[in-house]
């Protein structure tokens, strides 16, 4: 069983007048009880896939699924992540098993 889901998910940002795609179509899943490493080059977009599959930011198109429910649908007041660890105890436990590092 899937624990999350990633689906079709980009980020976007404006610098300088001009929008730099950070994230650009990405999709996968992590089993439940999985242990996830997340590697990359410095400037990658660990950090940006991260804060969005922490709730911290979202996606400029794309879905990301947490236990079978779409985080990307609630209401701004429901995913941030004091509500999320708050409301959903489960969401903090198991976010923890996936680690960054630089390649």
């Amino acid at each position: 069983m899937e624990l999350l889901r990633v689906e079709a998910l980009h980020r976007c940002f404006v610098s300088g007048g001009e929008t730099v795609e950070v994230l650009r179509g990405i999709d996968f899943s992590i089993p439940r009880g999985s242990l996830t490493m997340l590697k990359g080059r410095s400037g990658s977009g660990k950090t940006t896939l991260l804060n969005l599959l922490g709730a911290l930011d979202r996606p400029t198109s794309g879905r990301i699924r947490f236990d079978g429910r779409d985080v990307t649908a609630l209401p701004d007041r429901e995913t941030d992540a004091q509500s999320i660890a708050t409301n959903e105890q489960r969401f903090a436990r198991n976010i923890k098993n996936v680690v960054a590092t630089d390649a």
